[in-house]
């Protein structure tokens, strides 16, 4: 109006960088969020105790619809495109990609009114490599083409080694912190990592099959100045802290009644992947102590049976300083690796195939390690059992053999292991 320039079109025309890009976030792209939050939110995935679903992620013009049901993507897609027709967006339906979190073969998905979709095993989401069934190699192997790009180019931007030190801590090293957050780093990539860098460090080739020994002690660059080292952080030990930290959050911000908003959606597709046969925190109470996982520990996938193993060992440290400070309450450990498995009798079935057992326990609401505990407020004893159960010494007989191995100790609960 002001130029006198012919009209266009305000939702098309626009490239990155534009001055009229940020507007269309605020005039369409939020405006359309609401839409699919009003009419699509029961498809997402529900969350325990809180009334709103896990169910619209964005960032930027890139949509995520989290759906319970993969079957419901047509349904999802169609309301996409009833807002987007009026406003004049277009749905790009050749970058649009269905991704699930399980495998369970090949699937696709047809709509009479769009083009068929094939479920994929992986998709990249902001740059990041999703699979279905991530392997750490998988996840990492995208990141270490980049990270020797990285070495490469700023190799002589720094003459002194205190230098590389610095460009290695802020330029190339940060390229490995978001995946290393949620997988830990095998050992095959940490060699990758680690030659490259002490290459990088003492200006040897850039060779990633070479090793490079250099003339100093292996973890030399990663010792503090009061011991001559370069402080740069070690890998391996720098993600086992992130993942302890994350932990250690969390049990400090939940309660037995309440968890926090932000850890709400991975506590229900946790307890999900659990079935009835555990619950909330019982997975952060176990004795993880084998470097392997069980086939009964599966499902937890290698983040959460290495960081849980870390848990478990910094938990008995000599270093630990855990501070109490609740009076009374219970610390719960669960069986080693079988947490979600309750197993009984000398065969070590699972209670969840015991049907008497199973369902006597469920009967009186007792699906988890703690319900007994938090509902009776001391171990199965004939006495605690005698108000509510028939047979009580039988009772208490059976739920002692099936918790036999519950480790329960008594006194204060630590809010997460503090280093000195």
């Amino acid at each position: 109006m002001a130029t006198q320039v012919p009209s266009f079109s305000s939702a098309v025309w626009s490239r990155q960088g534009d001055p009229l890009s940020p507007s269309h976030f605020v005039l369409f792209l939020e405006p359309m969020l609401n839409y699919l939050r009003a009419t699509t939110a029961h498809l997402g995935i529900p969350i325990v105790q809180d009334p709103t679903p896990h169910h619209i992620s964005a960032f930027a013009d890139d949509v995520t619809g989290l759906l319970r049901n993969l079957t419901d993507t047509p349904q999802f897609l169609r309301h996409v495109r009833h807002y987007a027709q009026p406003v004049g967006l277009q749905l790009n339906t050749s970058k649009t990609q269905v991704f699930r979190f399980h495998s369970t073969g090949p699937f696709s998905i047809t709509s009479p009114n769009l083009p068929p979709f094939l479920v994929k095993e992986s998709v990249r989401f902001l740059g990041v490599q999703q699979h279905s069934t991530p392997s750490s190699s998988e996840r990492f192997a995208s990141i270490l083409t980049s990270f020797q790009s990285r070495l490469a180019l700023w190799r002589f931007r720094a003459r002194t080694l205190r230098g590389r030190a610095v460009l290695l801590r802020s330029i190339a090293l940060p390229l490995l912190w978001y995946p290393a957050v949620v997988t830990p780093i095998p050992a095959a990539v940490l060699t990758s990592v680690w030659d490259p860098c002490k290459a990088f460090l003492f200006q040897q080739p850039l060779d990633p099959a070479q090793a490079c020994r250099g003339p100093m002690a292996q973890d030399w660059p990663t010792r503090p100045p009061s011991q001559g080292g370069l402080v740069l952080p070690c890998p391996t030990s720098f993600s086992r802290a992130m993942h302890l930290w994350t932990l250690r959050e969390v049990l400090r911000s939940c309660s037995p009644l309440r968890a926090s908003r932000w850890f709400l959606p991975t506590l229900e597709l946790m307890s999900l992947a659990l079935h009835d046969t555990g619950a909330g925190l019982d997975t952060f109470t176990s004795q993880f102590i084998s470097p392997q996982s069980l086939s009964h520990s599966g499902v937890l996938g290698s983040f959460w049976y290495s960081t849980l193993q870390q848990w478990y060992r910094l938990l008995r440290s000599s270093h630990n300083t855990t501070t109490r400070t609740h009076d009374t309450g219970y610390w719960l450990q669960a069986p080693p690796s079988r947490n979600y498995r309750r197993v009984c009798g000398r065969a070590n079935r699972p209670l969840l195939y015991l049907s008497k057992h199973c369902n006597f326990l469920y009967q009186h609401g007792l699906r988890t390690l703690s319900d007994f505990l938090t509902r009776r407020g001391s171990c199965p004893t004939r006495t605690s059992c005698s108000p509510s159960f028939p047979a009580p010494s039988f009772t208490a007989s059976v739920i002692a053999r099936t918790f036999n191995d519950l480790g329960l100790l008594t006194g204060p609960i630590s809010l997460g292991p503090f280093l000195p």
